[in-house]
């Protein structure tokens, strides 16, 4: 869940390149450090991005490039489905990283859930042995 009041975020693009912007939750949106990023992407209006958030700050930035009219005029080389099978090569890549995420997100779930159940297990066995101890001494007291 994105924070509730202005914070730094880090963006990480492909190459693993840093960038600090400022997210901004009553426009809902970046800005301190976004131009930045933005020009040195190069990013056009019909470019897509993906924000896979890793981090409670940190975001890795997928880029996926669209297609401009002067490009596709051109980039006559290049057919149309070499250009579709070279964006779907490069979204499956981005899913197979976020399956990978999510995998490594859910195991580190798992394995703190499983340290508080044994932290809790620990605390309900030092209750008992705290019952017990109050239990023998009062015993010890009626006893005398």
């Amino acid at each position: 869940m994105l924070p509730e009041e202005d914070t730094d975020f880090t963006l990480v693009d492909e190459d693993l390149e840093e960038y600090t912007v400022k997210y901004l939750p009553a426009n809902k949106g970046m800005s301190g450090g976004w131009r930045g990023f933005s020009n040195a992407h190069n990013l056009k209006p019909q470019d897509a991005l993906i924000f896979h958030l890793t981090k409670d700050t940190e975001f890795k930035v997928y880029i996926v490039r669209g297609e401009a009219e002067s490009e596709r005029e051109n980039d006559e080389e290049e057919s149309q489905e070499v250009l579709v099978r070279k964006r779907n090569a490069r979204l499956k890549i981005m899913i197979q990283e976020q399956e990978f995420f999510k995998l490594r997100n859910d195991s580190i779930r798992r394995d703190r859930e499983m340290m508080m159940k044994k932290l809790e297990s620990m605390s309900s066995q030092d209750d008992q042995v705290k019952s017990d101890l109050a239990a023998s001494s009062i015993n010890a007291l009626s006893l005398e």
